[in-house]
């Protein structure tokens, strides 16, 4: 009993490291953008704004400036539309744009992460809906 009482306590404090490790990998290579800094760089064409949400939350607002790419076809398409301009992710929240921006920073890509959709929409910024 002692020993399966070690092995499931080790393996759970292997697994949490891991897991723990990974997300601090994500925040050391991804880096967090204000909007409005965002908004600039879209705007002066240095960078391409991605919106990685799915499709049918997108289509109830996503900043005008971003292209729709949800998370699941970037690597598919990502190369048509970015070329070698910076990449800003949009999503739902500051996780799942720091874990796509850290994904696409390790396949070469300089990408960056707004804090959230809502974020862009708080500043003000323009957006569209139902396209």
């Amino acid at each position: 009993m002692k020993h399966l009482v070690f092995g499931l306590l080790f393996f759970s404090t292997f697994f949490l490291n891991a897991c723990t490790c990974s997300k601090k990998e994500d925040r050391d290579i991804a880096k967090p953008m204000s909007v409005m800094e965002a908004a600039g760089l879209v705007q002066n064409s240095f960078a391409v704004l991605l919106d990685v949400r799915d499709l049918a939350t997108a289509k109830q607002g996503t900043p005008t400036s971003a292209v729709h790419m949800p998370e699941k076809n970037i690597e598919q398409q990502i190369a048509k539309v970015v070329g070698s301009k910076q990449v800003i992710i949009c999503c739902d929240s500051v996780a799942c744009g720091q874990r796509v921006s850290a994904d696409l920073a390790r396949k070469g890509y300089k990408a960056s992460f707004i804090p959230s959709f809502s974020e862009w929409k708080k500043e003000g910024l323009p957006i569209r809906s139902n396209w």
